[in-house]
């Protein structure tokens, strides 16, 4: 749950709980929405954590400084945010390219095949992957084979790419 409590210094009041207190450090990175301000992200910079838990819920205060600072934030509003606690290069897709079925998760490889001299046909191949962090619509993916250089990946549409194979593979029955 987060709080803005001051619109002439404009700062948010946020609480952090028990269980990820350990991640939170003076100067991180807060990316936030308000209700009130849709489709838009707001951003703002730790400037102090609490030294003492709160009973209900079992959480700290921390207060942040919001950096891009807008009309129409009013002290008690709720806010909606994430805490950037580390940064890790990992290989991600839109969570669109990802499909889950039966507790396994697939990308879709891309090969454009000539037949003829004009008609091109796309070939979509499912590759097996496991999943890791999920944040911003990115999720990180984690290949049990590496692909070749130069493989092309879809980038959307993973669910109507799967419900068209599993179409064509119960047409195919005989």
């Amino acid at each position: 749950m987060f709080l803005v409590v001051n619109n002439e210094h404009v700062h948010a009041d946020l609480m952090v709980y028990e269980k990820d207190v350990h991640k939170v450090k003076k100067g991180q990175k807060v990316t936030f929405s308000v209700e009130a301000l849709p489709n838009t992200r707001l951003t703002a910079k730790i400037f102090s954590v609490g030294k003492q838990f709160e009973e209900t819920p079992k959480a700290v205060h921390v207060h942040a400084e919001i950096i891009d600072k807008v009309d129409g934030l009013i002290p008690g509003m709720y806010i909606n945010g994430h805490i950037e606690s580390e940064s890790l290069e990992v290989l991600a897709l839109p969570e669109e390219a990802i499909i889950t079925e039966n507790n396994r998760s697939y990308l879709f490889k891309v090969e454009r095949k000539l037949e003829g001299e004009e008609k091109v046909i796309w070939d979509f191949q499912p590759i097996e992957i496991k999943t890791g962090i999920s944040h911003n619509g990115w999720t990180e993916v984690k290949l049990l084979e590496p692909l070749s250089k130069g493989t092309q990946i879809a980038w959307n549409n993973a669910y109507y790419l799967i419900a068209e194979m599993n179409k064509s593979a119960a047409g195919h029955s005989h």
